[in-house]
């Protein structure tokens, strides 16, 4: 009778185990379903050419608070693009933004900038240029970084929230405002205005 009950707990405890296992493996593998499909439109960036690495290296650049690495962005579907370059969807670890010294103004009114339900990372533009852009063009983008440095954080504007400048492509990170620019968020305003005045006008 002995030898009866242990054989039945043995196979009881390996059943658990390998039940176990299986539920484990199932959470992972929902974990990192969710991530990839999150992450499915989003790509790491792979170096380009040499003559844009030449020509960085003859820049001086100095690396302050605001450097990033590049490895740690991820780059999305292009929003826009024209002679100087090209503005990405992205996304960045907001614990990145916060060690850049950020983390006042993710508790400020632009919190809901960077609320897009996503706890981990933020979404972001990102402004490159073109590959192979010529030297002025890029002196002309450091120019604007250094620029949206001096002018800091304000709410009321778009603002920068971090750059990569040791090597290319050079990028700039600004807020990702989903309603588009003031131009076009008024016109669409003025728009429903108008429908609503076209609906009502027959009640008078």
């Amino acid at each position: 009778m002995l030898p009866i009950v242990s054989v039945a707990l043995v196979v009881i405890t390996l059943l658990m185990v390998k039940l176990y296992r299986v539920k484990k493996n199932g959470r992972l593998q929902n974990i990192y379903s969710m991530d990839t499909a999150d992450y499915r439109p989003y790509h790491l960036f792979a170096p380009g050419s040499g003559h844009s690495q030449n020509l960085l290296a003859s820049t001086h650049v100095v690396a302050d608070h605001w450097e990033i690495p590049l490895s740690s962005l991820k780059f999305g579907p292009i929003l826009g693009q024209g002679a100087f370059g090209k503005v990405a969807l992205g996304r960045v670890s907001r614990a990145m933004l916060t060690h850049r010294g950020l983390a006042p103004f993710m508790a400020d009114g632009g919190k809901e900038r960077l609320k897009d339900g996503d706890t981990l990372h933020a979404t972001v533009a990102i402004k490159m240029l073109q590959e192979g852009c010529d030297r002025k063009l890029h002196e002309d983008f450091l120019k604007e970084i250094r620029l949206m440095k001096r002018i800091g954080y304000h709410r009321n504007v778009i603002s920068m929230l971090a750059c990569c400048t040791l090597r290319e492509p050079l990028c700039l990170l600004v807020e990702h405002i989903t309603r588009g620019d003031l131009h076009n968020f008024m016109h669409q305003c003025r728009a429903a205005q108008s429908r609503v005045r076209r609906d009502i006008s027959p009640m008078r």
